[in-house]
């Protein structure tokens, strides 16, 4: 691609005539003509510019209704893309434009990203939405990554006894996803929430599903508390157990035939809170004394694909970690926020609470498992999140 500065237009009154051609040079009846522009916060905007065709002439005209108000407010005239072949009579010369294999709206950030001296517009869905594909070739791909809400962490009690850490949220990866022109529904799944009450012992609670591009993304499972639910709950990742040889969750989630699935089982307890499942690593085991937290299992690094602007520095699906009771009792010597604990995983976890303080809630939008805690509220999960990607 290579950025135009056009000439215009400024008004209806001073319309721009522009052939659509192909790669051979044959003019193009019905094609989409579209500006990509950016606006003071760097957010990257595409906006369509409807046309007229004259038969007669065989050349598209800008329709005499537009002006500069069809276009988002903030963005300004300086550097634009057009997406499709044009010459335009009100730039300096003829100007050819390669066209992209696909040209899509949607999602709450749009960025660019390079890969490989390759440049790519990525889309991020926090919530849910739409991407609609206004144009795709038949041969045009997309990377996508699909991620489930984090689990809650599970409560503990005053005894030392800390809660298991939220299972993360199921992840799906797919690499060179065909796509065609439509619309795409995307439902992002919330992160489960932790124990309601510093007075009450309550497992946490699984997160929920995301759905994209016909996977399901399965909510992480929920930590175990210290009474009657002390086995950590299933989920795309499992949740960490809590206490007396009870047993972590399963990680459930699967693959599909255009996704590869990631999920790990929770940890379990000999007699401490274990870790949440992260998407590339099992949640660690709570420790033969009491207060001694598992770490959360790790998640996958995607910031190759994807870059550091999205999720935690790249990275989804990290498990989060069971309360250590207390510091003296943490089998680990590095200090999280001052106090020495287990860590949760890599990719959004949360840590876990030491004595009366509250577990972290997992990261925003990287399914990360929320923290365990003995006598707080344990951590809320993570919400889900959708990351598209496709080359420009």
């Amino acid at each position: 691609m290579r950025t135009i500065t056009t000439y215009g237009p400024k008004s209806a009154d001073e319309p721009i005539a522009f052939a659509i051609q192909d790669s051979e040079g044959n003019r193009k009846r019905g094609a989409r003509l579209f500006f990509d522009m950016k606006t003071p916060d760097g957010d990257e905007v595409l906006s369509e510019v409807p046309f007229e065709w004259d038969d007669d002439e065989q050349t598209a005209y800008l329709s005499e209704s537009f002006d500069t108000s069809d276009f988002p407010k903030g963005v300004s005239f300086g550097e634009m893309e057009p997406k499709v072949y044009w010459s335009g009579q009100g730039a300096s010369g003829t100007r050819h434009v390669e066209l992209q294999d696909v040209i899509a709206r949607g999602g709450d950030k749009v960025y660019r990203h390079t890969d490989g001296g390759e440049q790519y517009r990525v889309h991020v869905f926090e919530d849910d939405g739409e991407l609609d594909v206004l144009f795709a070739r038949s041969t045009a791909e997309i990377d996508v990554l699909v991620v489930g809400g984090g689990g809650g962490g599970g409560g503990g009690e005053d005894t030392a006894y800390g809660g298991g850490g939220g299972g993360a949220g199921g992840i799906g990866f797919a690499d060179g996803l065909s796509i065609n022109r439509g619309t795409y529904e995307i439902t992002i799944g919330e992160g489960g929430d932790g124990n309601s009450s510093s007075s009450t012992q309550e497992a946490g609670k699984n997160g929920e599903d995301t759905e994209a591009f016909g996977f399901t993304a399965l909510g992480g499972g929920g930590g175990g508390r210290d009474d009657d639910r002390r086995d950590g709950n299933d989920g795309g990742s499992g949740g960490g157990a809590n206490r007396s040889d009870s047993n972590g969750g399963v990680g459930l989630q699967e693959d599909n035939e255009d996704f590869v699935g990631y999920g790990n089982d929770g940890g379990d307890s000999p007699d401490s809170g274990a870790g949440g499942g992260g998407a590339t690593e099992r949640g660690e085991d709570g420790g033969s004394e009491q207060g001694e937290g598992g770490k959360g299992g790790d998640g996958i690094d995607l910031s190759d694909y994807f870059g550091t602007q999205v999720g935690d520095d790249g990275w989804f699906g990290g498990g989060g970690a069971a309360s250590d009771g207390d510091e003296e009792s943490s089998r680990y010597d590095d200090e999280i926020d001052g106090k020495r604990r287990a860590p949760p995983g890599k990719g959004g976890g949360g840590y876990g609470g030491i004595s009366d303080e509250d577990g972290q809630s997992g990261q925003s939008n990287t399914g990360g498992g929320g923290g365990g805690t003995r006598e707080g509220l344990s951590g809320q999960g993570g919400d889900g999140v959708v990351v598209v990607r496709y080359r420009v």
